[in-house]
């Protein structure tokens, strides 16, 4: 007999696509400036990227601001072309 609930416990582990996103925008971050960032700390909106932290980190980011958006946008294939 087909149960429900076990049907819909398949359902449980998926994540939404916004947290793999920011999950992968926090890899990529790392892996070029080895600075972590946590998802919670990154928001998208308007195919731009917002991150909240301290103004040392987002220079950083903004030095490699082009290299980020293109491994992003490689990436995801999603076309995100700000980082504020």
């Amino acid at each position: 007999m087909f149960n429900v609930k076990d049907f819909l416990n398949k359902f449980n582990d998926l994540k939404p696509k916004d947290d793999i996103l920011k999950e992968e925008i926090s890899n990529i971050i790392f892996l070029l400036l080895n600075i972590k960032i946590e998802k919670k700390y990154i928001n998208i909106k308007n195919n731009s990227i917002y991150i909240k932290t301290s103004n040392i980190i987002k220079n950083e980011i903004f030095f490699k601001k082009s290299e980020i958006l293109n491994k992003i946008n490689i990436k995801t294939n999603k076309i995100l072309k700000n980082i504020i």
